[in-house]
């Protein structure tokens, strides 16, 4: 999920803009936990917010378009003149920002900087059911299809994904300031 800024010109984010993002991010958060008990991985993504959450569903037509109509669902409660929710992040090679990157998007400048990419929080508890994702896209009762486990596949003697991210995170110092 990308909380962002309504018009997304070619230029950095200004602080306040940002701070807009996390905050709606931070909605967003807060009700799927209620919700569901999911914590996000949080991201300052340098002009927004990313939250990261688990889930174990196959790539197919019925989860795109779940994925499709849950943030759809979460634009249509959590969008305001302040911030969105990008609704087009719901295709599964959809690149994130990487903590500890710099986010150049345009020309730096003394009010729109260029910024480094954050870690939040890294606390991820908990996963995302297709038919919460589902419940949020139609506003009505969940979908009855079940989407069967994935399974990751990684080639022989090669951590998967989730294992080289693992022992990436591992070896980060959370920052406090």
């Amino acid at each position: 999920i990308e909380g962002e800024r309504p018009n997304k010109p070619r230029q950095n984010a200004m602080q306040e803009e940002v701070d807009q993002a996390l905050a709606t991010a931070d909605r967003i958060a807060d009700r799927i936990c209620r919700d569901t008990g999911a914590k996000p991985v949080r991201i300052m993504s340098g002009n927004g917010a990313h939250l990261l959450y688990r889930v174990d569903l196959e790539n197919t037509d019925l989860v795109r378009e779940a994925i499709k109509g849950f943030l759809a669902g979460l634009a249509s409660t959590f969008d305001s003149d302040k911030a969105t929710v990008d609704k087009s992040v719901h295709n599964a090679g959809r690149i994130s920002k990487l903590p500890g990157t710099m986010v150049r998007k345009g020309r730096q400048t003394e009010d729109r900087p260029q910024r480094l990419a954050e870690l939040l929080d890294p606390a991820w508890e908990g996963m995302l059911e297709l038919d919460y994702l589902a419940t949020w896209a139609t506003k009505s009762k969940p979908m009855v299809a079940k989407a069967q486990p994935s399974v990751a596949k990684s080639r022989p003697g090669r951590p998967d994904g989730m294992e080289r991210a693992r022992s990436w995170l591992a070896k980060r110092e959370p920052r406090s300031e």
